[in-house]
């Protein structure tokens, strides 16, 4: 039977989610305490399955719900919608891709992924790439927020935006377009990974790792789709990088 999470973290779990992630160890006393219960709830109602190579730890499982914690930490859900199973792969990811040609004739190949959402099946996350990226947040990536970005925008539809109100996805839908349409034609700066310009979709998940991970450019370069980001996700997560991570819960 599987052990039932604890409700706050300890100590080296919080030092743990501040090395880890940029933001957490900024949040307000207010902002910690919605975020550990948004962790606790994302591990009680998540399946968490470990492939060989990886050693299933609580560390591991809090990490993992630390990210999917602080997508949803201003938004009025305490659960990402139809995430129920989360797959660790010790490296990374390999994916049949099975075409139908026409007629009688079939393509198969195997693509070699980071990660990967379904949208009423598992998230998968190549714990190898995660924690590069989580070392590196200077570049703006990070698998497991990129794929918990995927199953945040499935929640209406796969549209590339969160779940928000239709005022706030029609400012964001034009933010995002406009770049995307920079990106498909060459005329980006190099802010956001190219991998964003596949589609809306994976334009969200993109912008969202930069927004959660290493902000400033995008504030700076990209002025209107940061603005656009935060008011989504009710944060200003450059903001907090200018304020001291001893803040009050009104401050």
């Amino acid at each position: 039977m599987r052990r039932k999470p604890a409700t706050t973290l300890t100590e080296d779990q919080s030092s743990l989610l501040a090395a880890r992630y940029p933001q957490w160890a900024l949040l307000t006393l207010a902002e910690r305490e919605r975020a550990e219960h948004l962790i606790t709830v994302f591990r009680r109602h998540t399946n968490f399955e470990i492939l060989p190579g990886v050693k299933p730890t609580d560390d591991l499982e809090v990490t993992i719900a630390a990210a999917g914690a602080l997508l949803i930490l201003a938004l009025p859900i305490d659960r990402i919608p139809h995430l129920s199973s989360v797959i660790v792969h010790p490296r990374s990811v390999n994916r049949r891709v099975v075409r139908n040609l026409g007629g009688l004739m079939v393509s198969e190949s195997r693509s070699v992924l980071s990660g990967q959402a379904h949208h009423y099946g598992p998230v998968l996350i190549s714990w190898r790439h995660a924690l590069y990226e989580m070392n590196h947040p200077e570049i703006g990536r990070q698998v497991i927020i990129h794929e918990l970005a995927h199953k945040l925008d499935m929640a209406n539809a796969y549209d590339g935006t969160p779940p928000i109100s239709a005022d706030k996805r029609a400012e964001f839908i034009v933010a995002r377009d406009n770049e995307l349409a920079r990106m498909r034609t060459g005329r980006d700066d190099g802010i956001l990974d190219r991998y964003g310009a596949t589609d809306v979709g994976e334009f969200f998940a993109v912008a969202t790792e930069r927004f959660f991970t290493d902000p400033i450019p995008m504030a700076e370069g990209l002025p209107d789709l940061y603005a656009a980001m935060a008011d989504a996700f009710g944060q200003d997560t450059v903001g907090r990088l200018y304020q001291s991570p001893t803040r009050s819960g009104n401050g």
